[in-house]
């Protein structure tokens, strides 16, 4: 029987996880973490600003598909997080803000007299898919698998998980929490029905004026080659939406501008537009 804190048990989930860097700054509530990230496959990158360190991680992703991790001390630190942790939100960016916090004795609620304490709970409620606190040793590897499967559940985006000091230095045996892979807990992707995929190339097939708006969801599934050879079996335009700029070349033959005269012209006299990887609006009435 092997004796391990809270600190290596974490360490340990993020690892079978897959995360290989974590952006932030060090202090005493996260140290038996980050006293274990070197031995557990990840790296620490300190940030001069948390804000800057979130932009990091969705650089990351946005570059090589990793999930990357983001650390914010109690109090400001954390709160320095949250411009990062908005745009990834809005981004679809997946991301794991993880905010360190004082003793429970002394927090939520926290009295005046406790230096930089905040409910930061609440305030991180808003701007994550999901959030959540870990109040015991043993449900560490748990509570982190409930952020990851959030973090992964239709459109991605940053999740956050609450860690007090006294967990992370809380000691246990090794054999009473088991850390799990994600797919041995964690299902694929959706995916469509061939009768849905029949339906959709038929459409595609008998329309006149298809046009092809690639999504960020084309860019972070690496079809880039995919969304271009439907355009070319369709011999048609292909535009980008605003997030998704990096989904199709510029330099492409059938490559429309999309926030501009060409862009609207193409839309409007469309009769089918194939949404790849984005999220649509009703379009406004004609009159």
């Amino acid at each position: 029987m092997t004796e391990i804190t809270g600190g290596e048990l974490f360490a340990r989930a993020l690892q079978a996880e897959g995360i290989e860097f974590l952006f932030g700054l060090p202090s005493p509530e996260i140290d038996p973490l980050l006293a274990q990230l070197e031995a557990h496959g990840t790296r620490l990158v300190p940030i001069r600003h948390e804000a800057a360190g979130v932009h990091m991680a969705e650089g990351l992703y946005k570059t090589t598909g990793k999930v990357a991790a983001v650390l914010g001390n109690p109090g400001p630190g954390s709160s320095n997080l949250l411009p990062g942790v908005v745009t990834a939100l809005h981004e679809g960016v997946p991301v794991l803000a993880i905010t360190s916090q004082h003793r429970l004795g002394i927090v939520y609620p926290s009295p005046p007299s406790t230096f930089q304490g905040q409910d930061q709970l609440e305030l991180f409620r808003p701007a994550v898919k999901w959030g959540g606190p870990i109040f015991q040793w043993g449900r560490i590897p748990e509570v982190l698998r409930l952020a990851f499967r959030e973090m992964w559940n239709g459109r991605p985006g940053p999740v956050h998980v609450e860690l007090p000091a006294p967990i992370l230095y809380e000691t246990g045996e090794e054999e009473d929490a088991r850390v799990l892979a994600p797919p041995a807990y964690r299902g694929g992707s959706p995916q469509p029905s061939a009768e849905q995929v029949d339906r959709a190339a038929a459409t595609l097939a008998q329309a006149r004026r298809p046009v092809v708006i690639a999504g960020a969801g084309v860019d972070h599934a690496g079809a880039h080659a995919q969304a271009l050879e439907v355009v070319e079996l369709l011999g048609c335009p292909i535009m980008s939406s605003m997030a998704g700029r990096a989904s199709v070349r510029n330099d492409h033959p059938n490559y429309v501008f999309g926030f501009g005269p060409a862009g609207d012209l193409a839309r409007s006299e469309a009769d089918v537009l194939l949404v790849a990887g984005s999220r649509s609006s009703p379009m406004p009435a004609r009159r």
